[in-house]
C-alpha cells in the first residue's frame, strides 16, 4: 500500500501464545521508520507495545524476528514513516508478515557466519534456566566491521556490547530466568557496507 507522514498503517493478527513470527517491512531508502507491535485488553498505556524496530533488517530496514506472543490474542502492528524531505507526502510500503524459525545456539559448538548491510542483525535462540551460568565467546575474523552483541531474556536486556576496535569478547553470566533468550550480533563499523565475520561460541563452564 502507500503510507504518509502524518498517520501510521495499522494492522491486526491473531497469535497463539509461544508461536514465532517474523515482520518485515519495506520502506523509501531514506527516511525515519518504525516498526511497533501492541497488544491493549485495558492495559496501562506504557504497557501496550511489546516489540519494536527501526532498521535492524537487510539495507536498514524495519524487522521485528522473532516475535513470539506472550499469550494468546489479538495484536496490532503500527508502521511509521516520515520522509526527512517531503513531511506530508505519500510512499509506497509492503508489509511481510511470516511464521518465522530462529537457529538455535548449542553449547560447545561454535558458528561462524557474516553481518553487513545485506543480512541485517543476525540473531539466535537459546533456552536456558534461572542460575545457569554461561560462557559466551564473542571473536571478529575479519578485517573489517565491529563486534556488537544484545543479549535479551523474556523480560530485560542481559548484555549490552559494543567493541568496535575490539578483536575478542568473553561474557561469564549467571542467566536470570527461565526460558528463551535472544542473541542479537550487530556490526557496529561506522560504514555501513562493511562485513563482520565473527565466531560465537556457547559454553557452560562449572560453577
Amino acid at each position: 500500500g502507500t503510507i504518509s507522514g502524518e498517520l501510521p498503517e495499522v494492522f491486526s493478527f491473531e497469535a497463539t501464545a509461544g508461536k514465532m513470527w517474523e515482520i518485515t517491512a519495506q520502506l523509501p531508502e531514506f527516511g525515519e521508520k518504525f516498526l511497533g507491535i501492541y497488544k491493549f485488553d485495558n492495559r496501562e498505556y506504557w504497557e501496550t507495545l511489546i516489540a519494536n524496530d527501526s532498521g535492524s533488517g537487510a539495507g536498514g530496514q524495519p524487522r521485528i524476528r522473532p516475535f513470539i506472543a506472550p499469550e494468546d490474542g489479538t495484536y496490532y502492528i503500527a508502521l511509521f514513516y516520515q520522509d526527512w524531505n517531503d513531511e506530508f507526502g505519500e510512499f509506497d510500503f509492503t508489509l511481510n508478515y511470516n511464521p518465522s524459525t530462529l537457529l538455535s545456539l548449542a553449547p560447545g559448538t561454535p558458528i561462524v557466519d557474516v553481518v553487513n548491510s545485506e543480512t541485517g542483525d543476525v540473531q539466535y535462540g537459546f533456552m536456558g534456566q534461572a542460575g545457569q551460568l554461561v560462557r559466551i565467546t564473542l571473536q571478529k575474523l575479519s578485517d573489517e566491521g565491529g563486534l556488537g552483541l544484545n543479549v535479551y531474556s523474556a523480560e530485560d536486556e542481559v548484555i549490552v556490547y559494543m567493541g568496535r576496535e575490539s578483536r575478542q569478547a568473553t561474557f561469564d553470566v549467571a542467566l536470570p530466568l527461565d526460558g528463551f533468550y535472544e542473541f542479537v550480533i550487530r556490526n557496529s563499523s561506522y560504514d555501513f557496507f562493511s562485513t563482520l565475520e565473527y565466531s560465537i561460541l556457547i559454553e557452560l563452564p562449572e560453577k
